[in-house]
């Protein structure tokens, strides 16, 4: 995303924001450039790059590379997270849980730290982060306060527990007292 300097106020402002935030001013709008043909080369660009990512898609699930219904699962290795195949995690079962079931809990993986967001907005950015692989991703987020890890055998008070996503507060730790989301398989009733 490209930034430029507002024309009232000068604080930055991104190129693709239709105002500045910081003054409100209207900033000049952008046209499609024009191709020789007299048509948008913005709009034909933009197809072409769906198109793509539809056929990329569809590839992988006909070739059985992605699971598309299968929850990412997660592992760290340093700073970095991946997404970890079902084989690596022998220990971790997959539980039905009611949406309304509260309690202490604790946190089990893999003996590997686990990552949580703070927000659910924050656990759903993270989660398509891992899907993708996209390390430098995370660990923007994490260096961003969005994201943290805890440690194996954590506890935690688990506050709405979902099918796929639970919020909880963090019960001791460097994050005691702290509320963030965690993929729910992660979550094993003390």
């Amino acid at each position: 995303m490209a930034m430029t300097n507002c024309r009232e106020c000068g604080q930055p402002v991104s190129t693709l924001a239709g105002a500045c935030p910081h003054c409100g001013v209207p900033l000049a709008s952008k046209q499609p450039i024009q191709s020789a043909r007299g048509g948008s080369t913005g709009n034909m660009t933009g197809l072409v790059v769906s198109g793509a990512f539809v056929l990329v898609l569809i590839a992988c699930v006909m070739l059985g590379q992605c699971d598309i219904n299968a929850p990412p699962k997660y592992s760290t290795s340093g700073k970095s997270a991946t997404r970890s195949t079902a084989t690596s995690r022998p220990s971790v079962k997959r539980r039905a849980r009611s949406p309304n079931a509260t309690g202490d809990c604790v946190v089990r993986s893999d003996g590997s730290p686990t990552l949580v967001a703070t927000t659910e907005d924050d656990m759903r950015r993270l989660t398509k982060l891992c899907v993708a692989r996209d390390e430098i991703g995370v660990r923007n987020m994490v260096i961003a306060g969005q994201a943290f890890t805890l440690v194996d055998e954590t506890r935690v008070l688990l506050i709405d527990g979902g099918v796929m996503t639970s919020e909880i507060r963090v019960l001791d730790g460097p994050h005691a007292g702290e509320s963030c989301f965690i993929d729910s398989e992660f979550l094993a009733k003390e």
